[in-house]
């Protein structure tokens, strides 16, 4: 590698931070949208510590610690653990979903017939929400409180099909958000570097994400996400610089996440501490 090609820029790596920030605020805005869609009443204050404190569990194997954790603490609110529990599963099946479908564009061949990859997003989109309305998923929730044994998730109200719809195109929004730090960062490290395409962008970290997701043992999807970032964006940039991208767009998400994650963790853990006292 030609290192003299690194050059860091302060205001790039601000900027991304700054967007990863709003991204993640964002996601916890329309998780409270969610919820409330659902019957319940929560301050926008307490639904984001709900919902950032719960992304804690992300860093442990597995996929339902952020579920557990978001029924948790939501109780401490006055609001139904059965409820947030659920608001939080569809909120990252949605969120995995529109991701899915974005990662259409970091595909061989599809990232150059926009017309067909965004069909086939829609399309995607389209059978994801309809399900998540139907009477199925209603079905499933039924299904589920009677194999856990927990009565009041066969009490919990799902989702209303304008409150999907309204978050739906807001988790687009999240994706963009993460596909732009994404080019903050590459732009921030190596300014002189040929980037790829906006599309190209959306869909790799997309992608990535998605996978990071689909490996349970993973936790953040650690390792997985950098791999498929490094597979996607090497052919276009170089396989140490794509590298060296992936690793700093990590810190920089954990380190963004983590804090916001730690502030809304902060009065259960407290309030734990002190009842163990």
């Amino acid at each position: 590698m030609d290192w003299a090609a690194l050059r860091p820029s302060p205001l790039p790596l601000a900027g991304a931070a700054l967007v990863l920030l709003g991204a993640y605020l964002f996601r916890a805005s329309l998780w409270n949208h969610v919820l409330r869609s659902m019957g319940e009443e929560v301050r926008t204050r307490d639904g984001w510590r709900v919902f950032l404190g719960a992304q804690l569990g992300r860093y442990l194997p597995g996929k339902v610690w952020q579920i557990a954790g978001a029924s948790l603490m939501a109780e401490r609110y006055g609001v139904s653990g059965a409820a947030a529990g659920t608001a939080t599963l569809v909120a990252v099946m949605i969120h995995h979903l529109v991701g899915g479908a974005f990662a259409l564009f970091a595909l061989e061949g599809l990232a150059d017939d926009l017309a067909w990859t965004g069909g086939a997003v829609a399309l995607a989109g389209v059978i994801g929400l309809a399900f998540l309305a139907s009477p199925l998923f209603a079905g499933s929730l039924r299904w589920l409180a009677s194999a856990t044994g927990r009565a009041s998730l066969a009490k919990v109200e799902p989702p209303a099909p304008r409150a999907l719809l309204v978050v739906t195109p807001g988790y687009a929004l999240v994706w963009l958000a993460f596909a732009g730090a994404l080019l903050l960062v590459g732009h921030g490290l190596f300014p002189g570097l040929p980037w790829v395409g906006p599309h190209l962008a959306l869909g790799a970290m997309a992608a990535a994400a998605v996978a990071g997701f689909a490996v349970l043992i993973a936790p953040s999807g650690l390792g997985v996400r950098e791999a498929v970032l490094v597979t996607l964006l090497g052919p276009s940039v170089g396989i140490v610089p794509a590298t060296m991208i992936a690793l700093a767009l990590r810190i920089w998400m954990t380190v963004v996440e983590l804090s916001l994650s730690l502030w809304g963790a902060w009065p259960h853990l407290r309030a734990r501490r002190a009842e163990k006292a």
